[in-house]
């Protein structure tokens, strides 16, 4: 049975490796079937949370009118969701960042989205520990939320665009998504 999954690149910098790694993925679902929505936040128009707690009482319906809309519509539908980022200042980039807080929405709201399961890639110029922070916000995150954690992929020591093709990590991405079972 074909997989709901959303997945949500970071990088502002068009065709990066953050990118390349997101895309791998992505063929590896296909391939299997799945049903991918990519949306590039770096690309986007997101306002970061403002702490209003209007979503509160008004059934997880955020104040702010922006592209985080487009972002809720298909996250009720999806089962997984997928993070891309490269790692900037050893955490998510700011674009990423702010659909990540904007998930606020649903808080206290069991059931709020239909994702059951997440996956984590990131991109790094320095060695892998450079992603250490993030990687512990996205496990603090998924279990917070109750969603299962299918994995993380981090690509070192990769910085101008493209670096990343031929290295390992963009098979290990393709194969981790055509291997998934029901979240």
């Amino acid at each position: 049975m074909p997989i709901n999954i959303v997945v949500v690149t970071g990088s502002p910098r068009s065709k990066g490796n953050s990118e390349f790694l997101a895309d791998a993925f992505i063929e590896g679902a296909e391939e299997s079937g799945n049903i991918i929505t990519k949306f590039n936040v770096g690309k986007m128009e997101i306002k970061g949370c403002i702490a209003c707690e209007y979503c509160f009482s008004h059934n997880g319906t955020c104040a702010q009118d922006d592209d985080m809309q487009e972002i809720y519509s298909a996250l009720h539908k999806a089962e997984m969701l997928v993070f891309a980022s490269p790692i900037y200042y050893y955490g998510f980039t700011s674009q990423l960042k702010a659909v990540i807080d904007r998930l606020y929405a649903s808080y206290g709201r069991e059931n709020f989205f239909s994702i059951k399961s997440t996956i984590l890639l990131l991109t790094c110029e320095e060695e892998a520990v450079a992603a250490e922070s993030a990687i512990l916000q996205y496990k603090t995150i998924v279990k917070y939320l109750g969603w299962q954690d299918k994995g993380v992929i981090v690509q070192e020591l990769v910085n101008k665009k493209g670096e990343i093709q031929g290295k390992k990590s963009l098979e290990i991405a393709k194969k981790m998504a055509m291997n998934l079972q029901d979240p």
